[in-house]
């Protein structure tokens, strides 16, 4: 992404060169690499694949969505920059979108919600933030969301569009009900905001 940065300045100062004054194109030439820098890290983590723990763990995460979820791990907020942080799965259809984590199966129960999802390991007692983007139409949103995954637990994050707003809901696995359904608990999820 950073590779095309000169290549976008580059083209707006051709394009606006042509009727505007020096003053007026170096401002914009300014600005638009300036917003460049901003945005980096935050775009990253839509060509990056989330990074699961390496070493051993008890705690799992089901990720269903309709459009980009993203995990920032080790974070109560969104940190873009934060290591392993990156997409965990990917129904949008943006070409740079790292698709390589869905329909990922790690051995977790069936899930009442068969597609669209993915299976992940998450390093359990730290905060793990969950980034969910999605737009229909002119429409767009962008929720977030953290919480603490314990020990020997299986966790569900659905992650969806609405006309009213995007939502993420996060439960921690708790069994079936008598109809077979997956009975989901609280699992304590607050709102995550920007670290800076």
């Amino acid at each position: 992404m950073v590779g095309l940065l000169p290549f976008f300045v580059g083209f707006i100062c051709e394009w606006f060169s042509e009727g505007l004054n020096l003053k007026v194109l170096r401002v914009v030439a300014l600005l638009a690499a300036l917003s460049g820098c901003s945005t980096h890290d935050s775009l990253k983590t839509f060509t990056v694949p989330y990074q699961e723990p390496k070493e051993a763990t008890s705690a799992r995460l089901r990720v269903n969505t309709d459009q980009v979820v993203r995990l920032i791990p080790g974070r109560s907020c969104r940190d873009w920059s934060a290591p392993g942080a990156g997409v965990v799965n990917s129904r949008a259809l943006a070409l740079a979108n790292n698709e390589d984590l869905n329909d990922k199966r790690i051995g977790m129960p069936p899930s009442d919600q068969p597609n669209n999802n993915s299976e992940v390991y998450v390093r359990p007692n730290e905060p793990l933030t969950i980034v969910y983007s999605g737009a229909s139409g002119r429409l767009q949103c962008m929720a977030s969301s953290y919480f603490i995954p314990e020990d020997n637990s299986d966790y569900e994050v659905s992650a969806l569009f609405s006309p009213a707003g995007c939502y993420i809901a996060v439960g921690k696995l708790a069994g079936r009900d008598v109809d077979g359904k997956i009975v989901q608990k609280p699992a304590g999820a607050r709102e995550a905001k920007s670290c800076k």
